[in-house]
């Protein structure tokens, strides 16, 4: 058969099929156009060309002529087939509708023989009553026509769905027919369709044990042979596969159909890891890569116009095709590109291609492309002991505390801070860099040297993204979280705390920086073992001096011999139950409160500091009136509380798209607020279980576990590489398009690796819709704003607040506030709070409690959903603040806002409050209901008299 002028439906007729297939027409005409169908897809990819043939389309001249009563089946060659061939080449895209129009035509033809098929079958066989339905009785098929070759299609016929049956059975049968009803009929064909279907799905059955892909050798060749008919399908040489690829279809009844279980088998990645491999895999992937959405994004950020772009792809291609037959391992680092497809192998691929297209296009054509160079060499970051010159010229030491939590290595570090003429503490949160603030200037941290046991004072100034507070401008310490950190300013002792976050994708940058850019004689390292080898790494070639201190922890920590089996009964004063969402945290609260009695304090991260600090300093009272502390994994940073045992409700957490267990070293760290040091006496023992058996063992080996060595540090791009990029790109390019260049393309020096831009994306892409006219730079930095975006509602607020600013007028936070309905649920809690003291003062007065058969001034649910609203305004009131700082002429409500950030502090403690009471109210009253049901019990119980009375029965 030729490939210029291939044989169309004659070949396939002249050739019969020696099987017999025992199904209904229609069935059988749909399934071999359904092969006809694939076998065009086949060789119009294969060519690429529309097959024009005039000799042929002059012998079906009058279908083009629009004779709309040509029949199926005529005797030149197949017209149907022709037809089925001329149509799907015309417009290929609509070859289903064609398929299904040619089905119904079939269909229809067989309604309108329905009547007189009693008679046909009564003087005809069965291969001839099927070839009537086929063909025109005008013009019969050759003789011996019996279907299709299996040659033309290429590929192999399955086995009968049914087993052969003899034509002396089916003329009986078909006789019985003729003589029923129409109702008889039809129930007749219904058991006939039980039956039929119960043997194709034994049979089945049978065709999926012995067509089971379990090995992996099978896998890989159908992987090869489907890269090398992709790679060879222009090829004039090229000769399909004689025998099909397993087929993956989403149906499993069918002629061309796979049972799902062999379909799950053929869907499975299978990650190259030999160079060869990669290169099939690279090539494979190459084929409609150009046709790819993340590419299309890719050419257009890149400022090629759709044409131009589909010339520099083809180019690309071509070029690539070339050089992966010959070089594939001088061109990519073959290990680390199997190493980055093992997370994710079409990502990979995506970001090796994108990076091979910005590095061989200047090649090929200088003066078209010579613009991506200076793109490309500005996506290359460079080490970041280069952007800080003036660390560079300070030979520093560095000295890290590490040990487990509990180990007292934070309170040496500061103690060398308190000694310090000028000094910074910097942390990972606010609400640590406050406690510090607060102790140095209380005078709790004493020098090395000095007696801890007396006060020592220090004015010391707070600085973090929300709040500053400067008591003295000359003041010779600082307080500060790790982003907040001055690398320029001139120190003698700086502390860094949990140095172990600079491997964290989302703020690990902040902490790098920090070690490699501070401007100080003496830095303190504090944080995990893990983190000692990275560090060295990272300081080695600055030339800098590190001292390592290892600390043991100073309380002894156990795991408890078993769980509570999911009893909260056995919930003690002293522990700390941990949740992982603040609707479980209230709902086991509920459950506490309910089985024990005990009330529970809550802290979760939604909590403001100041809130979360009251709740604590309540359960730290001991046996006071909040032994019980239901918290998040926020109580693991920032927190001191006199916790005897922890409790884990859960090891798994929810990251945005799936549950997952918590990481080991956040179990650890979790776990190791148990039994702190001077909170329960010198002796006490820190204890660790889980609420149910099944998570048991996750903690008891996450505690036997060490902490892996981290082995990199997190960097981003800084404003000024940031516009470097930008300006290297068209005029009407946004941040979102730099971030994606940065995600997909930007390379830096081993042991770094680049900061999760992916979160950042959603946020770019609102401040390049409400911003458009500002910096890149500006821009950057209001992405960093810390709105809550998993909360629907703080994204138009944050909206609103934007659009001003670009525009150079005044953020009104009052307006904002007011739209968002927030300031009227904050008006209505301090309205409900000066009611409930009102009422509690008249009680007091009277000298009676609070009765609990009145109506509470918030019920529970109506106390949860302001609680809720609260906690959105405090989020809100924070953002304008963290703008304000930044850019105070704009944001210039910054006394009034502390105002409202105040007040709904004091509303969310209220609403606390009120949901505990109440549940404390509805707790007595239940226990008072259990114990008069008691007392009537053994009121009614009956009274036992002398040994052989009877008992005396009581009405």
């Amino acid at each position: 058969m030729s490939r210029s002028q291939p044989i169309l439906g004659s070949a396939a007729l002249q050739n019969p099929t020696t099987k017999r297939l025992n199904v209904n027409e229609s069935t059988y005409v749909m399934r071999e156009y359904r092969r006809l169908d694939d076998t065009i897809v086949m060789r119009l990819n294969r060519s690429g060309a529309l097959f024009r043939d005039s000799a042929r389309s002059g012998k079906s001249q009058r279908f083009n002529d629009g004779d709309t009563n040509a029949k199926f089946g005529s005797s030149e060659d197949s017209e149907a087939c022709l037809y089925v061939w001329r149509e799907l080449i015309a417009n290929w895209k609509s070859r289903a509708e064609i398929i299904d129009y040619c089905v119904s035509v079939v269909d229809a033809e067989l309604s309108k023989k329905e009547d007189k098929l009693s008679s046909i079958l009564d003087s005809a066989s069965p291969s001839d009553a099927s070839r009537s339905t086929l063909f025109s009785p005008k013009n019969p098929p050759r003789e011996g026509w019996r279907g299709p070759s299996n040659d033309f299609y290429r590929v192999t016929q399955h086995p009968d769905p049914l087993p052969p049956q003899t034509s002396t059975d089916l003329d009986e049968r078909k006789r019985a027919e003729a003589l029923m009803s129409r109702e008889e009929r039809q129930d007749f064909e219904r058991r006939q369709r039980e039956k039929e279907n119960d043997v194709k799905s034994s049979l089945w059955e049978e065709r999926v044990k012995k067509t089971q892909i379990t090995n992996e050798k099978t896998v890989e060749a159908i992987v090869r042979r489907r890269s090398y008919e992709a790679r060879n399908y222009n090829k004039t040489s090229f000769r399909p596969h004689g025998r099909p690829l397993i087929r993956q279809t989403n149906s499993f009844e069918g002629y061309d159909r796979t049972p799902r279980r062999v379909q799950a088998k053929t869907q499975q990645v299978i990650v190259p890891r030999s160079p060869n491999a990669q290169r099939n895999a690279v090539l494979d992937h190459l084929i409609g890569w150009s046709d790819r959405l993340s590419v299309q994004q890719f050419i257009r950020t890149l400022g090629f116009t759709p044409e131009n772009g589909k010339l520099a792809l083809l180019q690309f291609k071509d070029a690539t095709f070339k050089d992966l037959k010959y070089d594939f391992e001088k061109i990519w680092d073959w290990k680390a590109l199997g190493e980055e497809m093992q997370k994710n192998m079409e990502s990979a691929m995506d970001k090796a291609l994108m990076k091979r297209f910005m590095s061989i296009m200047p090649k090929l054509d200088p003066k078209t492309y010579g613009h991506l160079t200076e793109l490309d060499e500005a996506l290359a970051l460079p080490h970041p002991a280069e952007w800080h010159p003036m660390a560079r010229q300070v030979h520093r030491k560095i000295i890290m505390h590490v040990g487990p939590t509990n180990s007292g290595k934070t309170y040496h570090a500061l103690r060398a801070l308190a000694g310090a003429r000028h000094g910074c503490y910097a942390g990972p949160l606010r609400l640590l860099a406050t406690e510090i603030f607060l102790r140095f200037n209380r005078g709790d941290i004493a020098p090395v040297g000095q007696d801890p046991s007396l006060k020592h004072p220090r004015v010391c100034n707070l600085l973090t993204g929300e709040d500053v507070k400067v008591l003295d401008e000359d003041a010779g310490l600082m307080s500060c979280t790790v982003e907040m950190l001055p690398l320029t300013q001139k120190f003698d002792v700086v502390v860094i705390d949990e140095i172990q976050m600079l491997a964290n994708p989302e703020r690990g940058n902040g902490w790098t920086q920090a070690l490699v850019g501070l401007n100080a004689e003496e830095i303190h390292l504090c944080g995990e073992e893990s983190a000692v080898e990275l560090v060295q790494k990272l300081v080695e070639p600055t030339g800098d001096e590190i001292i390592v201190h290892r600390y043991d922890r100073l309380t002894p920590l156990q795991m408890a011999p078993e769980s509570l089996r999911g009893e909260l009964k056995g919930v003690k004063p002293g522990d700390c139950v941990v949740a992982f969402s603040r609707n479980q945290i209230f709902a086991i609260k509920a459950l506490i409160e309910e089985r024990t009695g005990l009330r529970c304090a809550v802290a979760y991260g939604k909590l403001p500091p100041e809130v979360r600090v009251e709740q604590a300093s309540k359960f730290n009272q001991g046996d006071g009136e909040y032994p019980v502390l239901v918290a998040s994994d926020a109580i693991g940073m920032g927190l001191n509380l006199k916790i005897k045992r922890i409790i884990f409700s859960t090891v798994k957490k929810w990251n945005g798209f799936r549950d997952e267990v918590v990481p080991l070293s956040e179990i650890k760290q979790i776990a190791g607020r148990a039994g702190r040091y001077g909170m329960h006496g010198p002796d006490s023992i820190g204890t660790v279980t889980v609420l149910s058996q099944t998570d048991y063992r996750v903690v008891e080996s996450a505690m036997q576990t060490p902490v892996p060595n981290l082995e990199t540090a997190v960097i981003a791009a800084d404003s000024a590489a940031l516009s470097k990029i930008h300006r290297c790109l068209p005029a009407n390019a946004g941040l979102g398009q730099v971030y994606h260049l940065l995600l997909n393309l930007a390379t830096c020096e081993e042991p770094f690796i680049l900061a999760d831009y992916f979160k950042l994306l959603d946020a770019a892409a609102i401040v390049d819709e409400a911003c458009p006219n500002l910096s890149i730079s500006t821009r950057a930095t209001l992405t960093q704003t810390p709105v809550p975006w998993k909360i629907p509602e703080a994204i138009p607020m944050f909206k609103d607040m934007l659009l001003p600013f670009a525009a150079g007028m005044k953020v009104d936070a009052e307006t904002i506030f007011g739209k968002a309905g927030l300031l009227l649920v904050l008006e209505d809690v301090s309205a409900a709070k000066e009611e409930h003291l009102a009422r509690v003062e008249a009680e007091l007065v009277k000298e009676e409690q609070v009765k609990t058969n009145g109506r509470p001034i918030l019920s529970v649910r109506e106390a949860a959903r302001r609680l809720e609203a609260l906690e959105l305004l405090h989020k809100m009131t924070c953002v304008y603040l963290w703008l304000s700082y930044r850019y105070p002429i704009a944001f210039y409500q910054q006394d009034k806002v502390k105002e409202i950030k105040h007040a709904s502090e004091l509303g969310i403690q209220f609403c606390l409050e009120m949901i505990q009471s109440e549940r404390a109210k509805e707790m007595e009253a239940r226990l008072e209901q259990k114990e008069k049901q008691a007392r009537e019990l053994e009121r009614r119980k009956p009274a036992r008299g002398r040994t052989g009375d009877s008992p005396d029965v009581l009405p």
